[in-house]
């Protein structure tokens, strides 16, 4: 692998990790200051993505749909903290999560509802339709960029606010202490109202921003739910162990993240395609499919054995037990690869046993 085809792979990464902080940093603020789990956040970065693509459609302007992303993402959260999530207050998280439950299949029908079941693809805005050339075969969209710069500019802004501002300062004390903070006068239903609402706004402005990028489809903001909770549990357990962590570190944790999911799809496709001689390469994809759905298959039997066999497991040890799993394949991984030696087939080049089995194709005449 070259140092270039590696760069180019990191900054997907930090696109996309960046997005992914963008959707978690309002999951973080729930559950961190109002212990909310909200498993609708995902949803909620669905209609953000529909949002964008009804807005293309009808008012043929990309722009519009951004600000528009904010202002319905933190009347959404008002409503929801105002009629739901307040009368909740001091429930157990099975209560959350049931309501979560709840706004998922809401959400999940209107959008079948409005939009139908119909995938939709929305084009990149004019002014970033185009290309920064990084070498003489290969340059990166420019979109790609302009979401790495709103996602950076995010992460200052946030790092300010919670650390400088009065705002801050109050948002602290009430994930520090809920019941000292209401003491010393700070008022829990503004902090926990203005919390919801910037919270689900980041999730819808997050997949306004996605649209132009990824396919806007049913369900979509569910593999996007799982990838931010991994981290936020993470953060959790260190919270719970009274450690203090920042609310930034989540950039490395989710570039580290999308680095490690987007080397190793990129990896499996090389190496099926490459790799493989030409009359093996359906047979190696379709291994690595397989080996895809086997760990898929794991996974379920790890969740039979818990629920089945009434194991009291953590979420933080849950997700801890598949991050060491997955840091023990690649350490293997890395052996193997040491030891590798590849040899590319392309797949125009055919070997002549190859080639005498295609005499039309190259001129020949069938026997």
């Amino acid at each position: 692998m070259s140092a270039f085809f590696f760069f180019i792979q990191l900054l997907n990464a930090v696109q996309f990790g960046l997005v992914l902080y963008l959707v978690a940093s309002g999951l973080t603020l729930l559950l961190g200051i109002m212990g909310v789990i909200n498993l609708a956040h995902g949803a909620f970065y669905m209609v953000g993505a529909y949002l964008a693509f009804a807005v293309v459609q009808h008012l043929a302007s990309f722009w519009l749909a951004l600000p528009l992303a904010i202002v319905l993402g933190l009347l959404l959260g008002a409503v929801l903290e105002r009629f739901l999530l307040a009368r909740l207050e001091g429930a157990d998280h099975l209560s959350q999560v049931l309501l979560s439950f709840g706004l998922i299949l809401l959400i999940n029908e209107a959008q079948r509802i409005i939009f139908g079941n119909d995938a939709h693809g929305i084009e990149v805005p004019a002014p970033l339709n185009f290309s920064i050339p990084l070498s003489e075969t290969f340059a990166y969209p420019a979109y790609r960029l302009f979401i790495c710069a709103i996602g950076i500019v995010f992460v200052i802004a946030l790092g300010l606010v919670m650390g400088r501002t009065r705002i801050g300062m109050m948002l602290r004390a009430s994930a520090e202490n809920r019941t000292m903070a209401r003491a010393l006068g700070v008022d829990a239903k503004l902090i926990y109202l203005g919390v919801t609402a910037a919270g689900i706004a980041c999730a819808v402005l997050a997949g306004v921003i996605a649209a132009p990028i990824a396919s806007v489809y049913p369900g979509m903001g569910d593999q996007v739910l799982i990838l931010s909770f991994v981290v936020i549990v993470w953060i959790q357990g260190q919270i719970d162990a009274g450690l203090k962590p920042s609310i930034n570190w989540q950039m490395l944790a989710y570039v580290i993240l999308t680095l490690g999911e987007a080397m190793v799809s990129i990896t499996g496709l090389e190496f099926a395609y490459t790799q493989a001689p030409n009359s093996m390469k359906s047979s190696v994809m379709a291994l690595w499919l397989l080996t895809v759905a086997s760990g898929e298959l794991f996974v379920g039997l790890v969740n039979k054995w818990i629920l089945g066999g009434g194991q009291k497991v953590s979420a933080y040890q849950y997700f801890t037990f598949f991050t060491w799993l997955m840091f023990g394949a690649a350490v293997i991984f890395v052996i193997v690869a040491c030891f590798y030696k590849g040899r590319t087939y392309l797949q125009s080049q055919l070997t002549p046993d190859e080639i005498a089995t295609e005499p039309i194709l190259h001129g020949g005449t069938p026997s």
